[in-house]
């Protein structure tokens, strides 16, 4: 298995990269998630991209829109208390 992180609003679902989920608050991913990424930013991922592809064999480097859950065999802990049951999202 593979950890995917997922960012599940009212407009929709997203995978999102992996450095976005390590925002404190919801709203600081919403934010990236609607500006562009800065060109140096950009520059650094081109620059890492063999180190990073070494740690973690694939590169998301934007969000992808999620239309449903087909892949995914189960839910995910999100904080203390918070579980996402994906049976009840499919529904």
């Amino acid at each position: 298995y593979l950890p995917i992180p997922v960012f599940i609003t009212e407009n929709g679902t997203n995978q999102i990269p992996l450095n976005m989920m390590f925002k404190e608050f919801a709203e600081d991913i919403i934010k990236l998630m609607d500006n562009p990424v800065h060109p140096l930013i950009v520059q650094t991922r081109k620059n890492a991209k063999a180190i990073s592809l070494h740690f973690t064999g694939k590169l998301l480097e934007e969000v992808k829109s999620l239309s449903n859950f087909e892949g995914f065999d189960f839910g995910v802990v999100c904080g203390n208390d918070l579980v996402v049951d994906l049976e009840q999202l499919e529904m």
